[in-house]
């Protein structure tokens, strides 16, 4: 199982040095093993949770989950 520096290595290598496209990413994804996958998806939301802010329209966005929530208009992801 390959760490998330080493998938991107490996994504990196698998299109030629270059991620300029995202075809070519969406391609190399697809030659990952289902567990490289989890990896990288575990990583790209770390990722991007880590670049969120608090502003007030994420703040909105939370609420409006809740709500949902509350409402029963919510779908259960299970890994």
């Amino acid at each position: 199982m390959k760490s998330s520096p080493e998938l991107i290595d490996h994504l990196c290598t698998d299109i030629g040095g270059s991620m300029n496209n995202l075809k070519q990413v969406e391609q190399a994804v697809l030659k990952l093993s289902p567990q490289e996958q989890e990896n990288l998806r575990d990583w790209l939301e770390n990722l991007l949770e880590d670049r969120l802010e608090m502003t007030d329209e994420f703040k909105a966005e939370i609420a409006a989950g809740k709500a949902d929530i509350a409402a029963g208009r919510a779908r259960i992801r299970r890994p």
